[in-house]
C-alpha cells in the first residue's frame, strides 16, 4: 500500500524562517515503513509548495492513502488539500 504523508504549506503571512520539521509525520512515517508499507512524506514548507501544488503531487503520486498534518499555520491549506482529495478520489 502506498501511503503519502503531508505537511501542508504555511499561512502565507506566516514567517517562513519559522519552518521546522514535522516529527510528528517523521514518526508516522518510520512505524509504516517498519510494517512494510511504502511511504513518501511531502513536506510543503521546506519545499516552497503550494496546496495546488501539493494537489498536483498527490495525482502524480496516485496514493491509496493520504495523511495530512494540521496545526495553526497550515490549517486552511490543509482543508484545501482534504477537499481536493474528496473530491478526486474513490
Amino acid at each position: 500500500m502506498k501511503v503519502l504523508l503531508i505537511n501542508p504549506p504555511l499561512l502565507e503571512d506566516f514567517p517562513s524562517s519559522s519552518c521546522f520539521p514535522n516529527l510528528g509525520l517523521a514518526s508516522l512515517a518510520a512505524i509504516l515503513e517498519k510494517h512494510e508499507f511504502e511511504v513518501k512524506v511531502l513536506d510543503a514548507p521546506a519545499e516552497r509548495l503550494s496546496a495546488e501544488e501539493c494537489a498536483h503531487e498527490i495525482l502524480n503520486q496516485s496514493p491509496d492513502l493520504v495523511g495530512l498534518s494540521a496545526m495553526t499555520p497550515t490549517y486552511p491549506s490543509a482543508l484545501k488539500i482534504a477537499k481536493f482529495i474528496k473530491e478526486n478520489s474513490e
